[in-house]
């Protein structure tokens, strides 16, 4: 069933794809005023059964890290961006200064 054909496989559609297993709950009603409701729930279910996905194993050729490796790495990214950041901050300072110093020395101050 093609997704776009359905708000709820749409809705489902990241659900329904890849290597997941998704468990489809569909409830039906014996009363007679809801047959044309529950007809329609049965037929988008069995519709929505006939959707076959090609598993597909995700693979790296980084090896695996453990969670004390990652946390270590992104310590260094923090670190690294930081760094850069107060390096930016310095240099805005410094035109921020060299800039009032020229704008003063230029534009007399009354009082």
């Amino acid at each position: 069933m093609p997704y776009n054909r359905s708000v709820l496989t749409k809705l489902l559609q990241d659900s329904l794809g890849g290597s997941a297993q998704t468990l489809m709950l569909a409830c039906a009603s014996p009363a007679a005023v809801d047959t044309w409701e529950t007809l329609s729930t049965l037929y988008s279910v069995s519709r929505a059964r006939l959707i076959v996905n090609k598993t597909a194993v995700t693979t790296s050729d980084e090896p695996a890290l453990s969670a004390d490796e990652l946390a270590a790495q992104r310590e260094e990214e923090m670190a690294a961006e930081i760094a850069q950041l107060r390096s930016e901050i310095a240099a805005a300072r410094l035109t921020l200064i060299l800039t009032l110093t020229l704008t003063r020395t230029l534009t007399p101050i009354t009082f």
